[in-house]
């Protein structure tokens, strides 16, 4: 069985001194692959063509010298804190809230509509780059990451209002947390 070795690298905007030093690094570390982070856009379209043209420059710099690049999309639903590129995004999507009430900052449910649809403009605007594999951030969950949500995934109006329409039982939170538990 062939191995990769894959090397996740998150580049500031001293992007061409940082590359110089991580090339050494990379090729001392016989690694294949280098997965360049690609930030979540959401609202920002030209933050997002920015960050494509970056992503670009960036991709063919580790290409010339001899790597396979990846992207990894960072954050994808959200770790429970303002990521710093969603820009006006906690005023548009529903969050996902956990069992007890509590709202996951940033942390957006895959039932909104409209965050569906700009996450996917981010993905397809990634896709666009040529890159063979997009990987995913391991928050994509339900439960929002570092977000303390034990049991239920989320549980926002989107969530309750399809859980209804599935059981035929309009149940509140704390009628959800107590069959949950």
């Amino acid at each position: 069985m062939a191995y990769r070795l894959c090397i996740p690298v998150m580049l500031s905007q001293n992007d061409s001194i940082q590359r110089e030093g991580l090339l050494k690094q990379l090729k001392d570390a016989k690694a294949d692959t280098v997965f360049l982070v690609f930030d979540r856009f959401l609202t920002d379209k030209e933050a997002l063509k920015q960050g494509v043209e970056k992503f670009k420059q960036n991709k063919a710099f580790f290409e010339e010298n001899g790597f396979r690049t990846s992207a990894w999309l960072v954050p994808t639903i959200g770790y429970g804190g303002i990521a710093s590129h969603d820009g006006d995004a906690p005023n548009r999507y529903t969050h996902i809230v956990a069992d007890n009430g509590h709202v996951c900052p940033g942390a957006y449910c895959p039932l909104d509509e409209a965050f569906v649809k700009d996450f996917l403009r981010t993905i397809c605007a990634l896709a666009e780059t040529g890159v063979e594999e997009i990987m995913l951030e391991d928050d994509y969950t339900l439960g929002g990451g570092k977000f303390p949500i034990k049991f239920s995934g989320c549980l926002c109006n989107l969530h309750r209002k399809r859980l209804a329409e599935r059981t035929g039982e309009n149940l509140d939170l704390p009628d959800i947390r107590q069959r949950l538990r």
